[in-house]
């Protein structure tokens, strides 16, 4: 045979078996779902496994007649009434009673490969590369090149599949049934076929799929009549002339249209019912053997992904299509490789030895043993992340497991268990690696964008403006910017707006009333009069767009004089980009099952392995018969029939001899009668991918089934959660932010909100109820492996620490029974949509985008009368993801159904997962009964377990989860609890602040600016207060002792006057404060002596042997927080009447009539930690509303801090949960309402820029310059706030150790004074600064001190200074001096001289 430009594509092949005994359930239980005559009656056990009746897209909800729209095509699927057979409509006609034979049999499901599951659109920093990779754009927009190259392009997907059976010979009964041993039946998938030409044999739920066909014809109206799909015997097929649809996964509308096999009949999938016809009847085996095989292409040639293309590099198309080969370096690879003309693909998979008997279950039916797991155990768990959850319930569960070796097994993850958050084994790493772990409690949204200078010259420091005209355009170029942020934000909600707006129009029953419409007419007019401004504000000319243009190409702003010519250039040489920080929001809660693995293969994310047709292990076996199975008829056709009765013959010419190869593998590697396989292949071929024991991580063994044969086993293929859950909204009023228990054994505390103290849920009879529910798809999870996480942390962790957690046995228990630990997660999806009147689903969008094509409204969504026309859809875009509540669900007039934020506890009340053959588990009793199902028990993560209340029963003690309700009897929670946080993006911003001089508001400092005003080191020698300026140089010094408690150096001394004057009056505020009392004095000596022991290790640069004289070096900064939404504030969109308002509003709201204020909603929030070595907070201030006219900024009569050695005492307050400082929320709008209304004003720039800057709220803060501080809010990820090391780098290499020394008794005078050697201000001392004359001097005698250990001693002298007006003054100055130790004992002659002065460490603090 010649090489044909084929390749050889696996797919995975399921079958599972449906009749009426698999319907009844598990005859371990009882699994009727019928309801008993007595509801009150106790009700029977029903914990099996349940068929559910097939559930699918309802398109009727698509009409926009009649009000029927619906926020989601797909229902929930119900299972009240899915056993016994006779009541569940999958296998009976409800109507006559009539039992479905037709749908019993084998089901078979092809899995499509990830290459079709994927799109591609051009973004403006990733060019088009669609056709490089093989994706086809559609014809007439190629001709045209008016496509939209943002638009997302889909691959289709083989459209005809070709299905053998093979009967193994002896199975088939009865036995005269004379059915073929070898059949088979091509599916065309995109065959289009309208319910009015639907003959009644043809069953609307197993014959045909509904689906959305993206045709022009095709209105809305009629998408549920319209369906693809058809199955053909294939002696009889032949390529035809019919109506067909483009398939693509994701353009149809239902995103379980591929897996779930219900919505996928004879597209993805086939039943065979065993059917047969014997005279003139149709007639079924009762039992039989079968082996199957699937081959799949596409009928449309272009439509191949490797068809064409601009790239003759197959191996970059083969990773794009996310394909590999098994040895690109193999004889056969390269001559596929060297090939130049396209590819086709051809798909194939198998499944061997499906045993079919209609009275028989099968023998192992994975779906039972699985829900004999969760209700035997419940193995729920409720966390932030899969991780999380994962962790919550094996602590809990370890305790209880009844297996040995899994119980083992949980104890050595427990073990390890921070490790799997950080592999630093240090405290302070594991609670930063905690605090990053709760981090990614919140989803990150953009936050928008920023200027700045770039290209230092110095490393580590920024660019500092030449000029005070680039500061002011930066400042305006990022205020310009800020402001396009806002209005493109606003924008795009607007846009959701409208959709909204027409989406409650069309679905409210009384829309056809002339007064409605008008009133919808006014409010749609209004809406795109907005987005129309914000359009002309953003991109308009002369727009905010085309102004910061004009800034990064010119140095200025459009309306300013030509500057510095120079200034403008360097402007725009060194002006750059970067992304603000984040908006977030709190991520719906990931609920997990133990004991119930996803199904995806474990090599499912990993490159498909593909086989050229020479690498296929039967290439060039050109015989029809294997194993005894003569298959002839699927390659020859009978001589003289026409047309054709060999499938085979009918492909396309260039795939029959790679077809024919992969057909001679399937019935070659078929296990004959005996088990026996014949499995010799070339040594230069492959067996197809999944013909083998599991996937790439498994190690198999003798009992491990091969992944191609059936096995008895029914397979277990979960892909959707259900889900509901009741929750309760406990009032604002009952939480607090405190520093709480995890747990009544917990012995650290942690920052969190909790119910109060001394609330009890229970006693409060919560009223505020809501039942939500949703759907989420179990996807393979490629981000999260728990094996992958502990391989790496087993390989890398340092063996002496990993022995600090686990021994030998422990790691080889890991190592060995890991993969017993079965798990698949899933997050509540929508819920916080739902708290805030929002919904998920699929549903009708009145924009349609067809495959590379710009946005296309639909005619029938159209509705002039109410203002709805192409230019409002236009409008809308694509801001159509989630639908408005609209008159869904009817609002409880004491309640409101809006939650702005979330704060309350919900219970799981029902708990479904469905698999891909519709096969369902339950967590939940399904029937309807009066009573509320059994509580669920779910093992609660840390972030979201409720509190301990401490009670008493029968004189003891014991603890309970303060939760909504509870049984005394049962020592858990069924209840979630979740704790405080706005249900909208939000952000802390953080920054350091200064005031400019001359006004009341605080702003943030430049990139350039020093934030430092101040230093303060404390002196161990003579226990006070050292000063220092931003730049390093001494300032004063503050003592105990003296008249009134302390006294205070003069400024500056031993050092000189700065030649330049320093702003000092804050620094002096502070000052006088400290030395004001002896108290206050001590008790911020007190302060950081109680932080030593806390803080983190300073850098390696700072001199630690310097701790014993001075402290380490404390920055003085003003800092800023604001806590901002990213939107405009969310209201509620439910539309029915009587609606209760919120409890509180996120921004500030005014009562239309009284004007009084609405409650609102203030979340406190802590600065620093004192638990947490890397938190750099010492103790913070206060700031004034209005500087003080000594120049002070601060409140200084309460200096908060951690460390206060007891609660009594002045000056210093401790931080506790009572004096947290609070904060609001708030929005700097795009538009702002007209005074007398009639329309909007756009807001300007300067007053966007003032109102950030009016909403920070600003502390004096106290800190370790080496550590950053940090703010924790409970409900945003901790913000983070660090000194950039060039502002603490330069000024601690001016810091010096110094104290008084004196007096001393010295033989000798002191060298003569000379004003060439006064220590001046810069006091960077080298030992090139000690004149010769000083050197040869013996210099000053101090006591245990040596000169060659960097002292120097500081002379007073009197320098006598002539002024300009003659007169002449005397200054005291200081000149460094050697000194030397004493030498020998005895006694010099006299007289003696007695010396004070200062002695100082020449090496400065830090090291540059």
């Amino acid at each position: 045979m010649s090489n044909p430009t084929t390749i050889a594509v696996p797919i995975k092949l399921d079958a599972f078996i449906l009749n009426k005994i698999v319907c009844e359930g598990d005859p371990d239980t009882d699994d009727s779902t019928e309801t008993p005559p007595d509801p009150e009656a106790p009700q029977r056990p029903n914990n099996g496994s349940k068929i559910a009746p097939i559930t699918q897209p309802n398109y009727t909800f698509l009409r926009l007649k009649n009000h029927v729209l619906q926020p989601d095509i797909l229902d929930l699927h119900d299972l009240h009434n899915a056993s016994p057979a006779s009541r569940n409509p999958r296998l009976t006609d409800l109507g006559t009673g009539e039992e479905l034979r037709h749908r019993q049999g084998a089901y078979l499901h092809w899995s499509v490969p990830r290459v079709y599951r994927s799109g591609m659109a051009a973004t403006p920093d990733a060019p088009d590369n669609s056709q490089h990779d093989g994706i086809t754009p559609p014809e007439d927009d190629r001709a045209s090149g008016d496509r939209d190259k943002s638009a997302p392009l889909f691959r289709q997907v083989p459209t005809r599949w070709l299905v053998v059976r093979r009967l193994h010979p002896g199975t088939a009964k009865p036995e005269d049934s004379e059915i073929p041993e070898v059949q088979a039946w091509v599916v065309e998938s995109d065959r289009l076929r309208d319910i009015n030409d639907l003959g009644l044999d043809v069953d609307l739920q197993t014959d045909v799929s509904p689906y959305v066909a993206p045709t022009g014809n095709i209105t809305i109206d009629r998408q549920a009549e319209v369906f693809i799909g058809e199955k053909f015997d294939s002696e009889t097929w032949e390529e035809s002339e019919a109506y067909r649809v483009p398939v693509s996964l994701l353009t149809g509308g239902n995103m379980l249209f591929a897996d779930y096999q219900p919505h996928n009949s004879n597209v993805f999938s086939i039943i065979d019912n065993f059917s047969y016809t014997k005279d003139g009847k149709t007639e079924y085996l009762s039992e039989a053997r079968a082996s199957y095989y699937v081959i799949g292409w596409h009928s449309v040639t272009k439509d191949d992904p490797f068809h064409g293309g601009e790239s003759d590099d197959k191996l970059e198309r083969l990773g794009a299509c996310l394909m590999q080969l098994n040895n690109p370096e193999s004889e056969f690879a390269k001559e596929w490789l060297a090939l130049t003309d396209s590819t086709e693909v051809l798909c194939h998979g198998a499944m061997y030895e499906v045993d079919w008997n209609d009275c028989k279950r099968p023998e192992t039916v994975l779906a039972d043993l699985a829900s004999k797991k969760l209700h035997s155990d419940v193995p729920v768990a409720v966390g932030t992340t899969p991780l999380d959850s994962l962790l919550a319930y094996v602590d809990g569960q370890r305790e209880h497991e009844p297996d040995g070796v899994m119980k083992k097994l949980m104890d050595s993850i427990v073990k390890i268990q921070t490790l799997l958050i950080d592999k630093d084994d240090s405290v302070d790493a594991q609670r930063a690696a905690e605090d990053l772990l709760y981090n990614y409690n919140y989803q990150a949204a953009p936050g928008g964008t920023r200027w700045y200078f770039g290209g230092s010259a110095n490393e580590g420091q920024p660019v500092t403006p030449p000029s005070e005209a680039m500061i002011r355009n930066l400042d305006r170029l990022n205020d310009l910017q800020f402001h396009l942020d806002v209005v493109l934000r606003t924008q795009q909600d607007t846009r959701w707006e409208l959709f909204a707006r027409w989406w409650k129009y069309v679905s409210f029953s009384k829309n056809q009333e002339s007064d409605y419409k008008n009133q919808v007419k006014e409010e749609v007019k209004e809406i795109t009069a907005r987005i129309n401004q914000l359009e002309q504000i953003a991109n308009g000319e002369g727009g905010l767009a085309s102004d910061i243009k004009f800034v990064i190409e010119n140095g200025r702003l459009r309306d300013d004089p030509r500057g510095k010519m120079e200034d403008e250039l360097l402007f725009v040489k060194l002006v750059k980009k970067e992304v603000m920080q984040n908006y977030y929001e709190q991520l719906d809660p990931t609920v997990m099952v133990a004991g119930i693995e996803s199904a995806w293969p474990d090599d499912y994310m990993e490159l498909l392995k593909v086989r050229p047709p020479k690498e296929i292990s039967s290439w060039g076996d050109d015989k029809t018969v294997h194993n005894g199975i003569d298959w002839t008829k699927l390659v020859k056709s009978e001589i003289g029939s026409k047309p054709p009765t060999a499938i085979v013959e009918k492909l396309p010419t260039g795939l029959q001899k790679t077809a024919q190869a992969l057909l001679a593998e399937f019935f070659r590697l078929m296990p004959n009668s005996e088990g026996m396989v014949d499995d010799s292949k070339g040594d230069k071929t492959y067996f197809p991918q999944f013909h083998d024991q599991g996937g790439s991580d498994t190690k198999p063994t003798e009992q491990t089934l091969w992944r191609d044969r059936w096995g008895g086993r029914q397979p277990w293929f979960p892909l959707i959660l259900e889900w509901e859950v009741q929750y309760y909204h406990v009032t604002m009023d009952h939480w607090s932010l405190d520093e709480r228990l995890s747990s009544s054994t917990d012995k650290v505390r942690k920052l969190r909100y909790g119910i109060k103290d001394k609330i009890v849920l229970k006693e409060e009879h919560i009223e505020d109820v809501r039942t939500l529910t949703g759907r989420v798809l179990i996807l393979p999870q490629a981000g999260f492996s728990l094996k992958s996480k502990i391989d790496d942390i087993l390989d890398n962790t340092p063996p002496p620490i990993l022995a600090e957690y686990i021994d030998d046995k422990d790691r080889a228990l890991l190592e060995t029974e890991l993969g017993r630990l079965k798990f698949l997660s899933a997050p509540f999806s929508g819920l916080h949509d739902h708290l805030v009147t929002r919904s998920q689903g699929a549903h009708l969008k009145p924009n349609i985008r067809r495959a590379g094509e710009k946005l296309t409204p639909l005619g029938d969504a159209k509705d002039g009368s109410a203002g709805f026309g192409d230019e409002q859809f236009r409008l809308i875009d694509t801001e159509t993801d989630l639908t408005p509540y609209g008159s869904l669900v009817r609002p409880d007039p004491k309640y409101s159904l809006f939650k702005p934020a979330t704060h309350g506890q919900f219970r799981i009340t029902k708990l479904n997962i469905i698999d891909k053959f519709g096969q369902a588990i339950h967590a939940t009793d399904p029937r309807w009964s009066v009573k509320p199902p059994p509580p669920i028990y779910p093992y609660i993560s840390e972030f979201y377990a409720p509190q301990f209340l401490e009670l008493e029963k029968d004189g003891k003690k014991y603890y309970r989860p303060n939760t909504i309700d509870y049984d005394e009897n049962h020592e858990g929670s069924e209840y979630v609890q979740l704790p405080p946080h706005m249900n909208q993006l939000a952000r802390v911003n953080a920054s350091f602040v200064t005031r400019n001089i001359g006004e009341e508001m605080w702003r943030p400092q430049h990139e350039w600016e020093n934030p430092i005003w101040g230093w303060l080191v404390i002196n161990y020698a003579q226990y006070g207060i050292q000063a220092f300026l931003p730049d390093g140089r001494f300032y004063r010094e503050i003592q105990l002792g003296g008249f009134g408690g302390t006294r205070t150096s003069e400024k500056y001394l031993p050092f000189g006057r700065p030649d330049k004057p320093t702003e000092t009056r804050q620094l002096d505020s502070l000052l006088d404060k400290l030395g004001a009392t002896a108290d206050n004095l001590q008790s911020f000596v007190d302060m950081i002596n109680g932080a030593i022991g806390k803080a983190a290790p300073a850098p390696e640069a700072y001199a630690q042997f310097l701790n014993s004289i001075v402290g380490k070096p404390l920055a003085l900064v003003n800092v800023g927080w604001s806590l901002e939404i990213a939107t405009p504030e969310y209201t509620s969109q439910n539309t029915n009447l009587g609606e209760a308002p919120p409890e509180r509003y996120i921004l500030e709201h005014f009562d239309d009539i009284t004007h009084e204020k609405l409650p609102q909603y203030s979340f406190k929030f802590k600065l620093g930690d004192e638990g947490r070595a890397y938190d750099g907070l010492l103790g913070y201030f206060d700031t004034l509303e209005k500087r003080k006219d000594d120049g002070n900024d601060l409140d200084l009569d309460n200096l908060y801090t951690f460390f206060k050695p007891n609660e009594k005492g002045p000056w210093t307050v401790k931080i506790k949960a009572d004096n947290y400082p609070e904060i609001a929320a708030y929005h700097t709008p795009a538009l702002v309402r007209k005074p007398l209304g009639g329309g909007w004003d756009s807001n300007t720039t300067k007053k966007i820029s003032d109102k950030r800057n009016q909403m920070l709220k600003s502390f004096g803060v106290v800190m370790d310059p080496f550590t950053p501080i940090h703010l924790y809010s409970g409900i945003l990820p901790i913000k983070e706030l660090r000194l950039p090391t060039w502002t603490w780098q330069d000024a601690m290499s001016r810091m010096t150790a110094f104290f008084r020394v004196g007096p001393l008794l010295q033989a000798k005078d002191v060298e003569a004074f000379n004003k060439d050697y006064i220590l001046s201000s810069d006091y960077r001392l080298g030992d090139n600064e000690i004149p010769n004359v000083q050197k040869n001097h013996k210099g000053v005698i101090v006591p245990g001190i040596q000169e060659k250990d960097g002292w120097r001693w500081l002379q007073p002298y009197i320098n006598p200074v002539t002024g300009e007006d003659g007169t002449t003054t005397k200054e005291q100055v200081y000149m460094p001096l050697m000194v030397q130790p004493v030498v020998g004992v005895g006694l010099e002659n006299g007289p003696y001289k007695a010396l004070e002065g200062y002695l100082q460490l020449q090496k400065a603090i830090v090291r540059k």
